[in-house]
């Protein structure tokens, strides 16, 4: 639960940060930020590591998606962006595997605002393989490709 809150607070407070970037302010160890300690493993150790916690189904998350895809087109070299679908339930479930069928399809930068709107403003629940399938497959993904990636 400790984890949960602090995934979801990093969220809701990572727009902050990157507008109090953009003012030229400097931080302050100690005063405006604490380090972790023990850092944290990350796959690479020499880059920094972003990590972006989400929910297709949750309009904060599909407001500040296209902030973030704006943002990760500016990363510079030693920062490596990465998502990781929130989960607390079976639907949430569901669309975590759906991000990573993307992400395995190679269509993950394409289908990611499909997935938002289609939840947030079409008001499509995708609680279903078969509904999601018929987006994918509505977005040039080949069915067949869908399921052996969903179901692997």
């Amino acid at each position: 639960m400790k984890n949960l809150l602090l995934s979801l607070s990093l969220l809701v407070f990572a727009p902050l940060l990157a507008f109090a970037q953009a003012g030229g302010q400097t931080y302050i160890e100690g005063e405006d930020y604490e380090l972790i300690t023990p850092p944290v493993r990350t796959a690479n150790p020499d880059k920094i590591e972003v990590v972006e916690f989400f929910w297709y189904g949750c309009h904060h998350c599909y407001n500040f998606e296209p902030i973030v895809a704006a943002w990760k087109k500016t990363l510079a070299d030693d920062v490596v962006f990465r998502g990781s679908p929130a989960i607390w339930n079976a639907a949430m479930e569901l669309h975590a595997r759906t991000y990573y069928t993307a992400e395995v399809l190679g269509v993950l930068d394409k289908m990611n605002p499909i997935l938002f709107q289609a939840m947030n403003v079409d008001g499509k629940k995708l609680a279903t393989e078969e509904e999601i399938r018929a987006l994918f497959v509505a977005n040039g993904v080949a069915a067949e490709d869908f399921t052996k990636a969903f179901e692997s």
